[in-house]
This record gives structure tokens, sequence and C-alpha cells, in this order.
């Protein structure tokens, strides 16, 4: 049997996923880095699988990377681990186990936890253990079980790139980041705890980049919190991809596939950072925009400071002259907006006419400021008690009802995120979509109630195939005509597309274009003539 004495594994939500905090870990093992291995896997796959996995490699020590979508999957995994290799030494690192972790049941199946950045911490907790005699049953007396690790310098530690595999450049997304660290101070996110942003070598990094392209690589995502913060920094990245690209035709070849992802606040792009943003071309540049509310309050409930006027100014020249793909973040049950606030926000996100809005829920992540609004501290006892939050108690935390959402509200609103995504962010019903969301005096409310539509219709919100999903619009804009033949003006739904723009055989039209746009070339029976 081969044997691998240290392996590194986590759980990625996709198959296209890489973890950057793995390769980070080998990079800075020194001596030890060839005794190790990263093995990864997706939460497709099953517990008894993954631990075959890992113990066919017979190693002596695992260390896993614990996140809010691996968590349970990896409690089933430990368990196995300790029954069938109890002598194995299991270490835990990541944000979901480095936050309230007593008498958390993963922690307690694991010897160590290493709390914060690993590189450093993480080689030294393994010198120790081969120094200590790695099988020796009182070793905890040696080394204490949490180990809180220091904030590392960036030039000590070295840059992980070279250990992403000639798969991953092929077939997977190359994490990269410039930057560590968040100026904000947003009390629903785990950035918001380390206010200081560390920079990595500007040169160095791109030293990196450099090799990976060479390499072949061409989907890069930046994992920097804020990338949009330190301009000069953010210019010279920008140019570097643009440059590369230009230089080798990348851009004016369909043929490749050139992406990459920042996530960027929208309040802050100024004149030379617009400029550079113009150059680029169609399908390579994407911007995660996190907008999160329009509410003045409600941002200033969770600490988070926004020029919204600023910011919608922003996206409306990103989005008018640009190319970039915006994906535009908001976020339901913050404290202090209700639900006609949220709609207003939404409505003014649809005028916009970015690529994608993503309504995602508050959560009271691990270790978050969020998660001492529960406290029996006195001002953050008050902060709870006025906006009574409630949330779910297993992964992923959401939000199940505050003082201005009930339970049923935020279900209600959960389905309309679930098909929001299917009809709009996959984007391939624009053009069928277009009657619902431009002819009406409310994007959001006219979503609503078609959303409330196919929940009636179908009781589900997944497993809906394309086909299914246009005939059920196309149902429900005869629903609509219907209505609309049968409603005097005085009893109207304001909510509804005005009467004159609901033309069935245009309706038709745009669904079959939308159809020879997305290349499927077999018209559903109600589309043909």
């Amino acid at each position: 049997m081969r044997q691998c004495p240290i392996l590194l594994t986590t759980i990625n939500a996709r198959y296209t996923h890489t973890s950057l905090a793995l390769r980070y870990l080998k990079a800075n093992l020194q001596e030890m880095q060839d005794e190790c291995e990263i093995l990864e896997f997706n939460i497709i796959q099953g517990p008894m699988d993954m631990a075959q996995s890992l113990l066919e490699l017979n190693p002596k020590i695992i260390a896993m990377s614990v996140y809010i979508w691996n968590y349970q999957l990896f409690l089933e995994v430990a368990k196995i681990l300790k029954k069938v290799a109890p002598h194995m030494i299991l270490i835990l690192g990541g944000p979901e186990v480095s936050y309230d972790f007593k008498e958390d049941p993963l922690v307690e199946l694991a010897d160590y936890l290493i709390v914060g950045e690993g590189e450093i911490s993480f080689y030294k907790l393994l010198l120790n253990l081969l120094n200590n005699n790695i099988e020796n049953k009182f070793l905890p007396k040696v080394i204490p079980k949490v180990i809180v690790a220091e904030t590392v310098n960036l030039d000590n530690i070295k840059m992980p790139y070279h250990l992403y595999s000639e798969e991953d450049i092929a077939h997977k997304i190359l994490y990269v980041e410039a930057s560590r660290g968040c100026p904000f101070t947003c009390s629903f996110c785990l950035s918001s705890i380390s206010k200081c942003v560390r920079e990595f070598s500007i040169s160095k990094f791109l030293q990196e980049m450099e090799i990976l392209w060479q390499r072949g690589g061409r989907t890069f995502k930046f994992i920097d919190r804020t990338f949009n913060l330190i301009y000069k920094n953010s210019e010279i990245i920008l140019q570097f991809f643009l440059d590369k690209a230009l230089k080798e035709g990348e851009l004016q070849s369909s043929k490749k596939n050139f992406f990459i992802h920042f996530e960027v606040v929208p309040d802050r792009f100024p004149t030379s950072l617009r400029e550079i943003l113009t150059k680029f071309p169609k399908n390579v540049l994407q911007l995660e925009i996190g907008v999160q509310s329009l509410n003045k309050e409600a941002l200033q409930n969770i600490n988070r400071s926004c020029n919204i006027e600023k910011a919608l100014e922003n996206l409306k020249f990103l989005r008018e002259n640009t190319n970039a793909l915006l994906h535009l973040d908001l976020i339901v049950g913050l404290p202090g907006e209700e639900e006609r606030s949220f709609a207003r926000g939404f409505n003014e996100m649809i005028k916009i006419n970015p690529q994608e809005i993503q309504v995602g829920f508050l959560k009271q992540l691990r270790g978050a400021p969020l998660c001492s609004y529960e406290s029996k501290d006195k001002d953050n006892f008050n902060f709870n008690f006025n906006f009574k939050l409630l949330f779910h108690s297993i992964p992923p935390y959401e939000i199940i009802q505050n003082s201005q959402l009930t339970f049923l509200d935020l279900q209600r609103i959960k389905k309309f995120a679930r098909y929001f995504e299917i009809y709009y962010n996959q984007g391939k019903m624009r053009r069928s979509l277009s009657f619902l969301l431009k002819n009406t005096s409310s994007a959001y409310d006219s979503f609503m109630l078609f959303s409330n539509f196919i929940y009636a219709r179908l009781k589900r919100t997944y497993q809906i195939n394309f086909e299914e999903q246009l005939l059920i619009l196309y149902d429900y804009y005869n629903l609509l005509i219907k209505e609309s033949n049968c409603t005097n003006e005085n009893n109207e739904n304001k909510f509804f597309p005005k009467k004159n723009s609901l033309d069935i055989s245009e309706i038709k039209q745009n669904m079959r274009d939308d159809l020879l746009e997305h290349k499927i070339k077999r018209l559903p029976l109600f589309l043909r003539d």
C-alpha cells in the first residue's frame, strides 16, 4: 500500500473549484513537502467513499480545511476515520471551526485545531509531532489541542501557484489573491474581523501570474475581499491581464476561454480604474459587486459604509460603458429593512440591467460580529431584542425570522430567489422575461406574482428543465392576458405588465429567439406555428 504521511483534504462545492488554502499549507511545509499530498473532494461524494480514498493513502496525519458548505460531510467522515483508524492524527482548520469551537462535535473528534492563518503554524505543529513521536498518546500534554496562529507576514510565506496541476489549469478555476483582509466592518461578514489589509508584493505576484499564464491558465478568480480598494494595484493587475491577452490574440479568438473574476465594492471606481475597465471585451471580465442594500438605515445597522448615490452612478457606468459581466449581491433580512424597502432596492438593480442579481439571505456566520448580537452584552442584547433576529441552527445558518419578516415571508422570498436564479441569472430567458420585468411599476412584485404561480403549480423549486420553464412562463403570460381582458382599469393589478405590452405572438417570438441564441434547435410544441 502506498503511504502518504501527511494528507491535506477538503470538500469543494463543485468539481471546478480548487482549494487555495491547502496549496498554501503544502507550499510552506519546507522539507516536508515531498511527504505531503492534497486530496480534494466535492459535495456530491459520500462520506464512506471519501473515508476510503483517504485511508487508501495510509496517512499518519490528515488535515481538513472546514467551511460552511462541507462541515456536515466532514463530521461524518471524521466519525468514520476515528473509528477505523483511531491512531491517525486529525488536524482541523478553516473558518467553520475557528470560532465558537467549544463542544463542537467535529472539533471534539479532532486531535488539533489551528485557528487563523495556518501557513507557519501548521508547519510548526508537524515539526513538533515528528520531534515528539507522532504516536505518543500523551502528546496532547506536550502540544495544546487548540493553536491560535499569529497573522502571517505575507513576505515570509511562499506562494502556492506552482501546485496547480495540469488538470487544474485545463478544467478548473484558479483561485488567486493579491491581498488579504478587509477595511470594512460589516457585522454579517467574517472578513470584518481583520480590519487590516495586507498586500502581497505586486511584482512577485505578477511573476506567479506570468507562470500560470504561460502554463495555459485562463480562468482566474481573485479572492481579495475588496479588489478595488487600492486603485494602483488594481490597475496594474488589470493591465497585466489585458496586455497579456492582447499580445497573444486571446481577446480576438472566440475559441479561447479567458475569464477573470473580481469582488469589488460599488462606490470606489475612480476615472483611471473606469478607463481600463472599458478596454475589456465581452465575456472576459466579471465583477461581483456587494451592493447588499440601498436602505441607509439597514446599512448603518450592520456597520457597512457605502455612498449609495455614488454606487448607483458607478453601476450605471459599468453597465453602459464596459463589457464587464455584473453580478450584484443583495441580502434579504438585514436588520431594519422590511420587504417593501428590499423591493425598492431590487427594482433599482433591475433598472441597471445587470447579467445577474443574487438574492441572498442574512447568515449568522460563526465568528462574525452578528453572532454577538445574541450574547448577554447589554448593547448587543438590545440590538437583538429590537430586531428579533432568529437564525437556523445548522449551516448555512440563514435567517428564518426577524421583527419585520415572518418565517412565512422569508420562505416565500426564498422561492422567489430560487426561481429568479433559474429564469434570470442563468441568462437563457432575457427576451422572454422582458414583458414581466420591464413593463411594470415594480419588477419585484411582478416577479413575485410569477414566483407564487410557479410554486402553486409545481410545489418544488428544483429539477425544472428548460422546456418546462418556458411552458410555465408561456402559460403565465396567457393567464395575464386573460385576466387583463377581464379586468377594468380601476381594479387592474398595478404590478401586472401593462396591457398594451402583452402580445402573445411577440412573446412567442422572443421565446424562439432565446432558444435560437442558446442553440436549442428543438422547439416545444406550444412555440410551433
